[in-house]
């Protein structure tokens, strides 16, 4: 259940060989509608050209996942732990608890198919409610993580 242009995407993510401009910062990933193939979300994507100077960059990132449907990411996270900065791919499952149960349960199940082929992944997170992005800077090392995309937590 998985669709080779996604995967050559993630490729170029963890490689991050793309010119700085094209390269994404959230690669966003949803089932198809017959829900058998994961395909690429080209309008809840980020590349990072498309950042404004001074933006708080993980709002954004955040803003992006759509209220009432679920989705998968890969974020190209920045954070500065024990004064060094530092990068982290995390593979996100947004399953929000709005969206119906057969649903949620493709995408669960689905997410398999993504880990075994997304090699060099820092680690993943399931996030259902938008509080739940606290998980990410207990990952990325807790008390040490003094800063998120550039901003103070």
């Amino acid at each position: 259940m998985k669709h080779p242009h996604v995967f050559v995407l993630f490729l170029l993510v963890l490689l991050r060989s793309q010119g700085s401009g094209d390269r994404y910062k959230l690669l966003m990933m949803k089932l198809s509608e017959d829900q058998r193939t994961i395909v690429m979300d080209h309008q809840e994507s980020l590349k990072i050209k498309d950042l404004v100077s001074g933006e708080d960059v993980f709002k954004k990132v955040v803003g992006m996942f759509p209220e009432n449907d679920c989705r998968y990411a890969v974020y190209d996270c920045s954070y500065t732990f024990s004064g060094h900065v530092r990068k982290a791919l995390v593979l996100i499952t947004w399953v929000p608890d709005s969206t119906p149960t057969k649903t949620k349960m493709a995408y669960l199940s689905s997410k398999d198919s993504l880990l075994k082929r997304f090699q060099g992944l820092g680690f993943q997170l399931q996030w259902s409610f938008l509080e739940d992005t606290s998980d990410l800077v207990k990952n990325l090392g807790g008390a040490g993580v003094v800063s998120l995309e550039g901003n103070p937590l």
